[in-house]
C-alpha cells in the first residue's frame, strides 16, 4: 500500500509517498509525521502546522470507476465508467477529483 502525505491545501507533500506494508506502516506512518514537521516548519510562514497534515492510503487500485472528465476551461465533471453518467460538475479540476475520490471510497471497488 502506498502512504501520502498531504499538506494543509489538499496537495501531496514532495516526497510524502511511501510504500509500506503491514509489518511497516507503524514505521512509515511514523517517518510521514516526521516529514510534516520538517515540511510545516519551512512553511511556518504561511500559517502551516504539522496537526493540519494528515496521512492518506492510496487504493491499490490503477483503474478507478468514477475519474474526471475535461471539457473545457473550468468545466469539469465526475464521469461513472461503469453506468457511462457523469456527476457532479466543477469548476475546477482539483475539485472534480476530490469528488471523483469520494465517490470512488464510497463504490469501494473498480469496474
Amino acid at each position: 500500500m502506498n502512504l501520502r502525505l498531504i499538506e494543509p491545501t489538499g496537495y501531496s507533500v514532495p516526497g510524502g509517498v511511501r510504500t509500506a506494508t503491514p509489518d511497516t506502516e507503524a514505521q512509515t506512518r511514523a517517518d510521514l509525521e516526521a516529514l510534516a514537521v520538517e515540511h510545516a516548519a519551512q512553511w511556518a510562514d504561511f500559517g502551516y502546522r504539522a496537526s493540519s497534515y494528515r496521512i492518506l492510503t492510496d487504493p491499490d487500485t490503477i483503474d478507478p470507476r468514477f475519474v474526471v472528465q475535461e471539457f473545457g476551461p473550468r468545466d469539469f465533471t465526475v464521469y461513472d465508467k461503469a453506468t457511462g453518467l457523469s456527476y457532479d460538475p466543477r469548476f475546477t479540476q482539483k475539485a472534480a477529483q476530490e469528488s471523483a475520490d469520494r465517490r470512488n471510497r464510497r463504490a469501494g471497488s473498480t469496474s
